[in-house]
C-alpha cells in the first residue's frame, strides 16, 4: 500500500502541532494550559473558527445540578440547539480512564449529542452515541498526536476537521 503523500502545509502544520503538545508534557501544564492548546489545533489544525463553531465550558443541562462540557461544537451558535461534537479535555499527562469516557457520554446523552472527542492533547478518541433502546457510546477512531505517522494524523485530524464536519452537520 502506497504512503499518502502529504502537502508541506499540512505537514508543517502537523508537526508544529506535535512540538506544541510536547512542550506542553515537558512542562507538565496544567488543564487550562491544554484546553489553550488544544483550542489553536482546532484553529490551525482543523479549520474552526474558535470564537464562531467552539462553545467553551458548555452547560449541560441534566439532572441535578447543571454540568460543563469543556468544550462543543456548533454552528449556528443558539444556546438551546444541540452541539454536533462534545469535546472533553483533560490535563496533557493525564492518562484517558473510562470514567472520562463515562463522564462525556452522560453529557452527550443528557443533550442528545451523538458526537464526543475525547483528548488530553496527546490522545485523541472519537466516539458515537447511538440512541436506542438504551444509548450506547462505540469507539470510531483513536490517534496519538506525538507517535502515529504524520498521513495518519492528517487523516485522523480531517475526520473531525472543520469541513468534513460541517458536511454531514
Amino acid at each position: 500500500m502506497a504512503r499518502q503523500k502529504l502537502d508541506r502545509e499540512t505537514q508543517k502544520a502537523l508537526l508544529g502541532t506535535r512540538k506544541m503538545i510536547e512542550d506542553v508534557a515537558r512542562a507538565d501544564g496544567n488543564e487550562a494550559e491544554t484546553r489553550r492548546r488544544v483550542a489553536r489545533i482546532f484553529e490551525s489544525l482543523m479549520g474552526y473558527d474558535v470564537l464562531k463553531h467552539i462553545t467553551r465550558e458548555h452547560a449541560v443541562h441534566g439532572v441535578g445540578d447543571t454540568e460543563y462540557c469543556d468544550f462543543a461544537i456548533q454552528f449556528d451558535n443558539k444556546e438551546s440547539s444541540v452541539p454536533i461534537v462534545l469535546i472533553e479535555l483533560k490535563r496533557v499527562n493525564i492518562d484517558l480512564m473510562p470514567k472520562h469516557l463515562k463522564q462525556v457520554s452522560s453529557y452527550a446523552i443528557n443533550m442528545g449529542c451523538e458526537w464526543v472527542l475525547l483528548t488530553n492533547g496527546k490522545e485523541w478518541k472519537l466516539y458515537h452515541v447511538s440512541f436506542s433502546k438504551s444509548p450506547e457510546t462505540k469507539p470510531i477512531n483513536s490517534w496519538d498526536l506525538i507517535n502515529d505517522d504524520l498521513a495518519v494524523l492528517a487523516k485522523r485530524f480531517e475526520l473531525v476537521g472543520y469541513k468534513n464536519v460541517k458536511r454531514v452537520a
